[in-house]
């Protein structure tokens, strides 16, 4: 879980009223069907806020070679969804964004590939967290106005550089990046590497073994919970 302010008393991950975009690499077992399962999650209540997600596979042509993506974002009544197809065994980079203030559609980008959009737009107005925890690879309930989607296990799964902005991702950048690290910039807030060293110390009861650090700016450093070291075995990209 990830949450801080900005010096005005705003929170740095809310939405607002700005559009967004989340990237990630992720690399889905084959071999099994897939569950829902969140990828990323920031939610009030049930019904206010965006979650990024794989979803039950088991009715798929290939259930154990690939997967959908779900993003979906809500405020009360009003909501759009937007799905893609991933395949298994692989690393896919995954980009999420919210097109606000222009199409106001959601996207999705396959390795900056094969753009899908949601079939309406979403306007609504300021999409604001106070104390609601920011989930990574876990989440709850979240009800859209289409569907409902209930994670039934948290994320199976490799994941790699994690980024979270506060603007609409355009193609290029996409593609430039994708494979590139990145460094802050005004409107990255938040960006996980994934790539902590895995030596230890314990000073006062706190340790680095579960540390997770954010590379953004932002000082958003966190901590993964149930970790386990095998967690950064490296995978190719």
């Amino acid at each position: 879980t990830v949450s801080s302010r900005n010096h005005d008393g705003a929170s740095v991950l809310s939405l607002g009223t700005k559009p967004m975009s989340l990237e990630v690499n992720v690399r889905i077992p084959s071999g099994s069907v897939s569950f829902n399962e969140v990828i990323a999650q920031r939610i009030t209540g049930t019904n206010e806020g965006f979650t990024l997600a794989l979803s039950d596979s088991s009715g798929l042509p290939s259930p154990h070679g690939e997967c959908d993506i779900i993003f979906g974002i809500s405020k009360g009544d009003k909501s759009q969804t937007v799905k893609t197809r991933i395949k298994k065994g692989v690393f896919n980079h995954i980009a999420a964004v919210y097109d606000r203030g222009s199409s106001n559609k959601l996207k999705l980008y396959v390795n900056g590939e094969g753009v899908k959009e949601s079939s309406g737009s979403l306007v609504v107005e300021n999409i604001e967290f106070t104390s609601e925890p920011y989930l990574i690879g876990s989440g709850t309930l979240h009800n859209l106005s289409t569907e409902s989607f209930l994670p039934v296990q948290t994320l199976s799964g490799a994941m790699d550089d994690y980024r979270h902005f506060n603007s609409a991702r355009s193609v290029s950048d996409i593609r430039r990046y994708r494979s590139q690290e990145i460094f802050a910039q005004p409107d990255l807030k938040l960006y996980f590497r994934f790539n902590e060293p895995s030596g230890s110390y314990n000073k006062g009861g706190l340790g680095n073994n579960n540390l997770c650090l954010d590379h953004s700016g932002n000082g958003l450093h966190t901590f993964v919970s149930n970790f386990d070291i095998k967690q950064r075995s490296k995978k190719r990209l």
